[in-house]
């Protein structure tokens, strides 16, 4: 079943995924004692307590990846599910895929998964998921 979006609900995702971005700055005044140079004139801390309040949808937040609204619904999506890439400094990184080589003739492509990958039941991470996913 197909889903519409409508304009409100593009600009309230939007408009939190901002407000989400825009919190990572708040997280470099949070020190422990533990605190380590991490380079470029940065501290990193080791241990302590996060505690993060976004606002969410109640009886209408889904773990559906594909249909995050909320601030809260993204947060979660980007915590509990992992990607084949991810956008490093505008280059696609690794992330469950160890990389890809397209065909000759581009009409297909290979991927190379990364190996010890775990469902949270322990059964093994691979290509018929990546298929499932993907259809």
């Amino acid at each position: 079943m197909a889903t519409t979006r409508t304009r409100r609900d593009i600009l309230r995702a939007t408009a939190g995924a901002a407000g989400l971005a825009s919190t990572t700055g708040l997280l470099a005044a949070c020190r422990g004692a533990s605190s380590v140079r991490a380079g470029a004139g940065t501290v990193a801390s080791r241990g302590g307590t996060l505690r993060v309040a976004i606002e969410g949808g109640g009886a209408a937040e889904t773990l559906n990846p594909f249909t995050r609204l909320s601030p809260l619904e993204f947060a979660r999506g980007r915590v509990v599910y992992d990607t084949l890439f991810a956008n490093m400094d505008g280059h696609p990184a690794p992330r469950l895929a160890r990389d890809v080589t397209t065909a000759p003739d581009r009409t297909s492509f290979t991927l190379r998964l990364r190996e010890g990958v775990t469902w949270h039941d322990g059964s093994p991470f691979g290509a018929a998921d990546v298929l499932f996913t993907l259809r």
